[in-house]
């Protein structure tokens, strides 16, 4: 498994939608499809069931799934331990929550993060409890205001 398809696979599966989850990684649709049928022949497996509803995993697929959240969260762990080594001077950390929130944290948050770590990235992700939960476990945010 490379990192690469791993992202698409875990778009494909969470937009449950060839189109969406093209979207989602700013691929043309046609490509996307093609790994997927691609990726499927080289593996000797089917990975998703294709129905009315959208793709849904098949056996194969929510095992392949399971261990490509694995190896993505191991990733990112990763990435922060050699972030944190190399003293806070680059990198990115993406912060989530709910909207409600935003219009009064973030006047005060953003100006005070960067002027104490200029070299890092921020990424804000607008997100209900509910979904800030999901992005924690599946290492998608690394900071959640609940």
């Amino acid at each position: 498994m490379e990192l690469k398809e791993i992202q698409y696979m875990l778009a494909i599966a969470e937009c449950k939608s060839i189109s969406k989850a093209s979207e989602q990684l700013y691929i043309a649709q046609s490509s996307l499809s093609q790994f997927l049928k691609n990726y499927e022949a080289h593996c000797g497996y089917t990975f998703f069931t294709r129905t009315n509803r959208g793709l849904i995993p098949t056996k194969e697929g929510e095992l392949y799934i399971e261990t490509a959240r694995k190896i993505y969260m191991l990733q990112r762990n990763l990435n922060n331990q050699l972030f944190e080594m190399s003293a806070l001077e680059r990198g990115k950390v993406i912060f989530s929550l709910s909207g409600y929130r935003s219009p009064h944290l973030l006047p005060s948050l953003i100006p005070r993060f960067q002027n104490l770590y200029p070299g890092i990235e921020l990424s804000i992700l607008e997100a209900s409890m509910e979904a800030q939960e999901q992005l924690l476990k599946k290492g998608e945010t690394d900071v959640a205001f609940l």
